[in-house]
C-alpha cells in the first residue's frame, strides 16, 4: 500500500462529534506537551524528515482547517513532491482556502457530511452548502462524500442532497460508513463493545499509516486517540527511522503474542492471521468488485439503450 503520514493540525477539535473521542485525545495529549497547534515553520521542519514518496494525509485526529495554516500546508507538501489527500468536514474552511487548493490533484480528496441523526455535529446553513457547492463546481479532483450511519434509519440533509445531486454522481449506498470504538477509546450505543481479539494477527492495512501531532510525535495509526503507542518524534528523528523504532517491534511482537497489550487487540479493524479471517481485506475484494461491476454496467446501459 505505500507509507503514509496523516496530520493533526491542532489538539482538540471544534466539531466534537459524538463518536469521536476528543476529551480522551485531549487529556493524554496535555500529559505530553502544551503545542497545541502546529505552525507552517514546524510542518516544513517535520516534512524535511519524511521522504517525498510517502502520502501525506489532512486528516489525523481533528479537522484539518481547525488550523488556518492548513491551505498553506496542505501547497507545501504538494509542492515538496508528496501524494496529498484531505478528510475534512469544512468546518473552518474559507471560501479562498478553495481557490489555493483547486488545481492540486489530490489521491483523495474526502467531505464527512452530517448525519441525519445529529451524531455529527456539523451545522448546516448558508455557508457550509455554498463551500460544498464550491468544491463542487470546481471539480476538486478525486472529490469524495462519506457520512457516518449510526443508526439504521440516518440520512442526510436535504438541501445537501439536492446539491450532490446536481453536481455529483450521487449514489446513496456509497455514501454511508458504520463508526467504530476507535479501538475502544469510546463506548457509544448501538456501537458493540470493545474487542479483545486473540490469536495471531495479520498486518493491518493501516500499519503504515503514522500519525503526526502538532509537537512532532507520532503515533501508531488513526485509532489511536488515547496516545497509547508513539513511535518517536520527528525533531529527533526521520518518520522511516521511526518506523523501525522499539515501539514498533514491540507492536509486532504483540501480533503474535497475546500477553502483549496492544491497541490492535482491541480495534474493529484489526486482522487475524490467515486470508480467511481477515475482514478487513475481504472489505476491500468487494469494493473492488463492485466497481468493477459498476464500470461494465455503464457500458452495458448504453449498449441496452441503442
Amino acid at each position: 500500500m505505500g507509507r503514509s503520514l496523516e496530520i493533526t493540525t491542532v489538539i482538540g477539535c471544534q466539531n466534537n462529534c459524538s463518536y469521536c473521542p476528543q476529551n480522551k485525545l485531549i487529556k493524554a495529549y496535555s500529559q505530553r506537551s502544551n503545542i497545541n497547534r502546529l505552525s507552517l515553520a514546524d510542518f516544513k521542519k517535520f516534512l524535511a524528515q519524511v521522504g517525498s514518496h510517502v502520502h501525506i494525509k489532512f486528516s489525523g485526529f481533528c479537522e484539518p482547517w481547525s488550523n488556518p495554516e492548513c491551505s498553506a500546508m496542505i501547497v507545501y507538501a504538494h509542492t515538496q513532491g508528496h501524494v496529498v489527500s484531505v478528510y475534512t468536514t469544512t468546518i473552518g474552511m474559507k471560501y479562498e482556502a478553495i481557490d489555493q487548493i483547486k488545481l492540486i490533484p489530490f489521491k483523495n480528496f474526502v467531505v464527512h457530511l452530517p448525519d441525519g441523526s445529529g451524531q455529527t455535529l456539523i451545522k448546516v446553513d448558508d455557508d457550509y452548502l455554498l463551500k460544498l457547492e464550491k468544491l463542487l463546481e470546481y471539480k476538486i479532483s478525486n472529490l469524495q462524500f462519506i457520512c457516518q450511519n449510526l443508526f439504521a434509519s440516518d440520512d442526510i440533509d436535504q438541501s445537501i442532497k439536492n446539491l450532490l445531486e446536481k453536481y455529483h454522481n450521487f449514489n446513496k449506498t456509497k455514501l454511508f460508513t458504520k463508526p467504530t470504538t476507535r479501538a475502544g477509546n469510546i463506548k457509544l450505543k448501538p456501537l458493540s463493545d470493545s474487542l479483545q481479539i486473540t490469536g495471531q494477527l495479520g498486518q493491518c492495512i493501516k500499519f503504515d499509516s503514522g500519525v503526526l501531532v502538532p509537537n512532532g510525535d507520532v503515533f501508531l495509526c488513526c485509532v489511536d486517540f488515547g496516545l497509547k503507542h508513539c513511535l518517536g518524534n520527528l525533531n529527533n528523528n526521520s518518520l522511516a527511522e521511526l518506523f523501525n523504532s522499539p515501539e514498533i517491534w514491540k507492536i509486532k511482537k504483540g501480533f503474535q503474542d497475546e500477553s502483549i497489550d496492544i491497541l490492535c487487540r482491541h480495534c474493529e479493524l484489526a486482522v487475524k492471521k490467515g486470508l480467511t479471517d481477515n475482514l478487513f481485506l475481504k472489505k476491500y475484494i468487494y469494493l473492488y468488485l463492485r466497481s468493477v461491476r459498476n464500470f461494465f454496467s455503464v457500458y452495458y446501459n448504453k449498449f441496452k439503450s441503442r
